[in-house]
């Protein structure tokens, strides 16, 4: 794959290793998606929490989403499975 032509990606030093974590579990041992996940961290610029950039997106970051065609304004907070809250 020519990672030139994809879009750089920051994570915090913090996700990287929870992710990290996440996808040492056995479950995940040859599934495309982790291994895609995993090929997407190995390639991004890892930043310590207190250095991220105001305008990157990173757990529990408070986002707020416009849908196209109605316009509907949806605030989100990006979370872990364990502590969403669909609600």
């Amino acid at each position: 794959m020519n990672t030139s032509a994809l879009p750089p990606i920051i994570v915090s030093t913090r996700d990287a290793a929870r992710l990290e974590q996440v996808l040492a579990h056995p479950d995940l041992h040859d599934v495309e998606s982790a291994e895609r996940l995993a090929d997407e961290i190995s390639r991004a610029k890892l930043l310590a929490p207190e250095a991220m950039p105001a305008d990157v997106v990173t757990m529990d970051s408070r986002v707020v989403c416009i849908e196209a065609v109605s316009g509907t304004r949806h605030e989100l907070t990006l979370s872990w499975p364990a502590e969403a809250d669909a609600a």
